[in-house]
């Protein structure tokens, strides 16, 4: 039998703490989203790939609570798979707003 690779690709989160009213929102319909990609059609990525722009960009304490928000969203999208997928197979590769 052939096993099929399969991922998630998701980009340009821009999380910041007064934009959070509206993200929580955006990320519970996707991790139910998520949640009926794999009961309804057997889909669980092998990997989870974030290119790009998690954060918005700022300077100081303000990057710290975007990274905040930044976790609890990669963790909501891991854990919204049986079984969660495990930290180590989420890459991240930083966009502009990173750097």
């Amino acid at each position: 039998m052939t096993r099929k690779l399969t991922w998630l690709h998701l980009s340009d989160l821009h999380a910041r703490k007064r934009d959070d009213w509206n993200a929580r929102e955006i990320k519970e319909k996707l991790v139910q989203d998520l949640k009926f990609m794999q009961t309804a059609h057997g889909l669980r990525p092998d990997f989870i790939f974030f290119t790009g722009d998690l954060a918005f960009g700022a300077a100081g304490t303000e990057m710290m609570e975007q990274y905040k928000l930044v976790r609890d969203f990669l963790d909501s999208v891991r854990k919204a798979f049986d079984p969660e997928i495990p930290i180590r197979d989420l890459y991240l590769v930083p966009g502009n707003h990173e750097i």
